[in-house]
């Protein structure tokens, strides 16, 4: 038999076809996973720049440099001061305790999602390292203090993020 001939054949043509559907596939999932990726790290990015999770981090951040918190805090983070009455030290302790848990679960969101790879990591720790390496360090006593406490795993995946973070600044 000549190559033609078994080029042409019945057979070459069902396996070209099936080679065309595989190719046509693995570049479909490719290109459906970096999209994935990049709604992800679009939706991180939207979740970040919520104002009250801008405030979120203010506030942490003002509290660990011993600033003055403003009104604007309280309205943007939803703590009526009105229902502490006289203890505007309470009132003060509860806007604090919300905004580490709310920059808490945001840095270690973004840390599970870098680890899992759902996101492209290079450019969220581009636009977000100094964020990350602040707040570390603004919360990692209460961080160590949970982790003494029993729960040994609590926000590994911030710390992981905040490793990264250290890595690419050693780079730049």
């Amino acid at each position: 038999m000549d190559l033609i001939a078994i080029l042409s054949s019945k057979e070459a043509i069902a396996a070209y076809i099936a080679i065309s559907g595989v190719v046509v596939s693995s570049i479909t999932y490719i290109f459906n996973k970096k999209q994935l990726k990049q709604n992800q790290l679009s939706e991180l990015i939207k979740n970040f720049n919520q104002p009250s999770h801008r405030e979120a981090r203010k506030v942490i951040y003002d509290h660990s440099q011993e600033k003055q918190i403003s009104n604007r805090s309280f309205q943007l983070l939803e703590v009526d001061r009105t229902k502490f009455n006289e203890f505007e030290a309470e009132a003060k302790d509860a806007l604090i305790e919300i905004s580490k848990n709310i920059v808490r679960s945001d840095l270690n969101y973004a840390g599970t999602l870098v680890r899992y790879k759902m996101i492209e990591s290079k450019m969220f720790i581009d636009e977000y390292w100094w964020i990350i390496l602040n707040c570390w360090n603004v919360l990692e006593n209460d961080i160590k203090e949970r982790r003494n406490n029993g729960i040994s795993n609590y926000m590994r995946n911030f710390e992981d993020l905040k490793i990264i973070a250290e890595k690419f600044v050693k780079k730049k």
